[in-house]
């Protein structure tokens, strides 16, 4: 039980299927393997897109800096929208790229990251959503677990079938984007029945 009031059972990396990790790597970090913990063009791109629109539309976080936030920084700061915040984060996202292989840090994230319904970490969002170990997930639940972390309320597959699933067609058009998977293997995932878990009283 997370001390959070969540579920989480941390899972080695290895038991995570490759493509949940494609899959969260194509939605939520592109460069993930190449940047330094963060993504300097990500962030100016952010920083454009919230001054044309006057809001908030792209946080330009990289995983590790997804990592730092819900991680390091103190709980009234990780929804605080400030330079000051995002310098902080980015700061101890670059001494923690150089400290930890991005396998430990990608291991870190999907153990740790949120994916609603008091699910925190792939296995309890497994458990949680299919009834089922992270290992035992197939590519259509896969992908539909690995966009849930942007909106975990919002895209709540248990009440929000067609936001989570209009999010599973982002991440698997991402993956086709960035080659890992074809067309026809994105269009089988998405046309996939997806067999949700009954709801249990601890959600």
């Amino acid at each position: 039980v997370d001390p959070q009031g969540g579920r989480r059972t941390v899972v080695d990396l290895e038991r995570m299927p490759r493509s949940l990790r494609d899959a969260t790597i194509a939605v939520e970090d592109a460069n993930f393997y190449d940047n330094p913990g963060v993504d300097l063009r990500g962030i100016l791109r952010a920083v454009l897109l919230n001054y044309q629109s006057q809001d908030v539309v792209s946080g330009g976080s990289t995983i590790t800096q997804q990592l730092v936030r819900n991680v390091l920084l103190p709980a009234e700061q990780r929804t605080e929208i400030s330079f000051d915040r995002k310098l902080r984060e980015g700061i101890l996202a670059y001494k923690g790229s150089r400290k930890y292989s991005k396998d430990q840090i990608l291991a870190l994230y999907l153990n740790e990251v949120y994916y609603g319904n008091n699910a925190y970490g792939v296995e309890a969002a497994a458990q949680t959503y299919f009834g089922k170990h992270v290992w035992e997930l197939n590519l259509a639940e896969a992908t539909l677990i690995a966009g849930l972390p942007q909106s975990p309320t919002d895209l709540d597959p248990l009440s929000n079938l067609k936001g989570a699933k209009a999010r599973q067609q982002v991440t698997l058009g991402l993956m086709v984007k960035y080659g890992y998977l074809t067309d026809a293997q994105a269009r089988a995932a998405l046309a996939a029945p997806l067999n949700f878990a009954p709801p249990t009283n601890n959600r």
